[in-house]
């Protein structure tokens, strides 16, 4: 059974989604029991997410969903609040997805050093979103940026540490051609992180491809500016 004020919560998102003009939905602090969300637009008109409280995963998942909250097709979409998603660990070691016309702001998505393919934020096939002030402790990737993507900006005077690779531009051989293009990164400390600046297009993990034939994708217009590499000394 879903608790009252968590199903609330979940039909005053709903009813933002659905109405016209700009909606503003604040969940206030406490502990909400959080099932598998789905929030899909297209919406109506603008809508702010502001999350004070904490939503937490089932300990037990009953589906087969590759993500446990999903914001999808929803323009002009901010969330913020400084509140916290908590994915109870193992079972729930996959992503909050979010897609086109989005800010994030003062959130904190923290998993193990060791749970494997955990994104913090992944994003594909979307425009114009703003990731703000937010810390992201992965497994994985921090930030994924994915195929279809337009004018994404994590804003500067990032730290990055206790890593493999820091900013890395990957495609895959053998697979469809595509460009990637007018990518910029610029005002990143980098602590203790083993490739710093990593571009590459001989990406097959698992031998899932044929390494032997180029990659299709061309990458061009790729800036670097003011990145700082620390390493600790053993």
């Amino acid at each position: 059974m879903v608790p009252e004020r968590t199903r609330g919560s979940i039909e005053c998102m709903e009813r933002g989604v659905r109405s016209s003009g700009v909606s503003k939905i604040m969940i206030p602090k406490g502990t909400y029991l959080l099932g598998v969300v789905d929030l899909k637009g297209p919406c109506k008109g603008a809508m702010h997410l502001e999350v004070q409280g904490t939503f937490i995963a089932p300990t037990a998942l009953t589906h087969n969903k590759s993500s446990w909250i999903t914001f999808a097709y929803i323009d002009r979409l901010t969330i913020s609040g400084g509140g916290t998603f908590d994915g109870r660990g193992e079972i729930a070691w996959k992503q909050i997805t979010v897609a086109k016309t989005q800010n994030a702001s003062h959130f904190n998505f923290i998993a193990p050093g060791h749970s494997i393919n955990t994104d913090g934020i992944h994003i594909g096939r979307s425009k114009r979103i703003n990731i703000i002030d937010s810390d992201i402790i992965t497994g994985d990737d921090c930030i994924s940026i994915g195929d279809g993507s337009q004018q994404i900006e994590s804003r500067k005077n990032c730290t990055v540490y206790d890593t493999d690779n820091g900013v890395r531009i990957k495609t895959w051989p053998a697979l469809h051609g595509g460009i990637a293009s007018d990518m910029h990164f610029e005002d990143i400390i980098m602590k203790n992180v083993s490739n710093p600046i990593l571009i590459d297009q001989v990406y097959c993990p698992w031998n899932q491809c044929n390494p032997k034939i180029p990659s299709k994708v061309k990458i061009n217009n790729v800036s670097f500016k003011n990145i700082q590499a620390l390493q600790q000394l053993p």
